[in-house]
């Protein structure tokens, strides 16, 4: 008597457990790299799923491999990454590559009976670098109560552009290494870099900031080759590598 009732209850959510299921399709992520001109076989995408560092490069031909499937156009800078493993909550793509000098030429063309046409470069382009872009003729109409109108237009020749890496420079092309993000397109953070290794084993990353220039902010590596953490810098995070103090990432 004089004892007090406690009632509780919750309402039902539905949901689908999906976390075992097969056959869905991963996430595509679609960018545009900040330059154009991608040498081929440089490019390396890193990010961490499950805490584990996954890395997808490209084959020289194209196409991405190891932890991602995709596509990259050398010339223009597209990328196309499928990633094989989820990206971590929060977690950002680190991208490295090498860039060089794109050649631009605007040519004139005259097609043959069969619609082709040939066109002389000045170099051999390198294998999957060329770009074209050309104007097609456009057929216009009037509606009631609508006018418009064009110019005419010849279908059996025209001008385009070309875009190519030169496989063989007339002189040392300059390059550049770049690292930068897909998530949110900054240019002041600080990227993951190698950064040696561990005396008592396991490769060791670091933070890389920001280094400007005439044609943007760079994140150019330090040189690790021979490098090693001792267990005490590790667990401070911090080592002096080329003069510079670099912290740990993660640290």
């Amino acid at each position: 008597m004089g004892s007090s009732l406690i009632f509780q209850w919750g309402e039902a959510s539905a949901f689908v457990n999906r976390s075992s299921a097969t056959g869905w399709r991963l996430p595509e992520h679609a960018m545009r790299l900040p330059h154009q001109g991608i040498k081929p076989g440089s490019l390396v995408i890193k990010w961490t799923s499950g805490g584990v560092l996954r890395t997808a490069t490209d084959n020289g031909q194209g196409d991405l491999q190891g932890a991602a499937t995709g596509e990259i156009n050398y010339a223009s800078a597209a990328l196309l990454l499928r990633p094989q493993f989820m990206i971590d909550a929060g977690g950002q793509f680190a991208i490295e590559y090498d860039y060089a000098v794109v050649i631009n030429k605007n040519v004139a063309v005259t097609l043959d009976a069969g619609g082709y046409a040939s066109i002389t470069l000045d170099t051999v382009p390198a294998p999957g670098t060329v770009s074209v872009g050309w104007i097609t003729v456009r057929n216009l109409s009037a509606s009631s109560g609508a006018s418009s109108g064009g110019t005419s237009a010849s279908k059996n020749g025209g001008s385009g552009k070309f875009s190519y890496l030169p496989q063989v420079p007339p002189a040392p092309a300059p390059v550049i290494t770049s690292r930068v993000p897909l998530s949110d397109g900054s240019t002041t953070g600080k990227y993951m870099a190698q950064g040696g290794t561990r005396a008592s084993g396991g490769s060791v990353y670091i933070e890389v900031g920001a280094t400007s220039s005439p044609t943007g902010n760079h994140y150019v590596p330090p040189d690790v080759d021979g490098v090693v953490w001792t267990d005490a810098e590790y667990t401070a995070g911090v080592k002096s590598i080329g003069g510079v103090e670099y912290r740990r990432w993660g640290a």
